[in-house]
């Protein structure tokens, strides 16, 4: 399991580190994201959002 402060961190170790690694034939990256809404109600108490803009 890895942690990071954001994609860019995880994406950077796992081709910096994992992908390089003689036996690893491949990596599955899945995201825990917090959660801004529940039922459709925006969750009470206010905090800075740091999300990142993704493009494709």
């Amino acid at each position: 399991m890895v942690e990071g402060k954001n994609i860019h961190t995880v994406a950077n170790f796992v081709a910096e580190k994992l992908a390089p690694m003689e036996n690893v034939r491949g990596t599955v990256t899945h995201f825990l994201l917090k959660k801004y809404k529940e039922d459709g109600d925006i969750l009470k108490g206010k905090s800075k959002d740091k999300r990142l803009a993704i493009t494709l």
